[in-house]
Formats: C-alpha cells, structure tokens, sequence
C-alpha cells in the first residue's frame, strides 16, 4: 500500500498533529525580553495590560501594537513587576496570601475577561493568575 515507510510516517505524523491545529485562540505572540528565570512574551505583555486597565476600572479593552511607544511601556512595566515580585517572594512575610489573593481577584472587571482583546489571547486561568498575582504582589 505504501511504497515506503517514510511515505507512511509522514501520513501517521501528519494525522497525529491534526488534532492539535484546532486552537481556539489566535496566536499572538513573539519573545519580546528576557531574565535569568523568564522569557517575556508579547501575549504576557499584552496580559499583564489588559489585567491593570482592569483594576483602574477602564471600560474598554485593547491591546497596543507590538512595535508602538506604548507597547515598550507595557513590556519595561511588566519587567519590573517581575523583578519587584521575584524580590518579594524571597521574603515571607511578603508572600500573598489566599484571601488577599481572593480580595485582587474580585477587584477585576468581569467585563475584561469577555473582551474581544481577552479572547483573542485567549489564556488559561493559570496564565492569566500567574501574571496577575505577580502585578499585586507587585503593588
């Protein structure tokens, strides 16, 4: 049937990754820095935004281009929400705890998480928490 095995592997690979090409968020993203522990994306960048115009209470949710003035704000302010929190949880006095966790999360507009700009980065609760967490510990 196949002339060789190659031919073979190559339609088994080919079906084996099919499944994995139905992704419901477009993928947006690119490495825009770097620290000793951490790759920063784009998609990060444009979380930790959309998670901080949130807390402010803003209405409406939209992401800057990626190679705009404003952009490269967003991308210094998330490093040094980085640095400030890795800081901060090498002290333990300093860690967050589980109802100051809750407390952050219901100051969140529940409108950011239905926004257009949300959905198309579409992250999990795990993505998303991890970025916000180190926002509040932050602050």
């Amino acid at each position: 049937m196949f002339r060789s095995s190659s031919t073979f592997s190559l339609i088994f690979i080919f079906f084996s990754l099919a499944p994995l090409s139905s992704v419901h968020g477009e993928l947006v993203s690119m490495t825009v820095a770097r620290s000793k522990d951490h790759i920063f994306t784009s998609r990060e960048v444009h979380m930790q935004h959309l998670l901080e115009i949130s807390l402010q209470g803003e209405k409406q949710f939209e992401t800057f281009s990626e190679d705009s003035k404003k952009f490269f704000g967003q991308v210094e302010k998330t490093l040094v929400e980085h640095l400030v929190s890795t800081e901060a949880a090498h002290f333990s006095s300093m860690r967050l705890l589980p109802e100051e966790k809750e407390k952050a999360r219901n100051r969140l507009s529940p409108a950011v998480f239905q926004s257009a700009a949300w959905k198309k980065l579409a992250p999990t609760k795990e993505e998303w928490e991890e970025v916000f967490f180190r926002k509040v510990q932050a602050n």
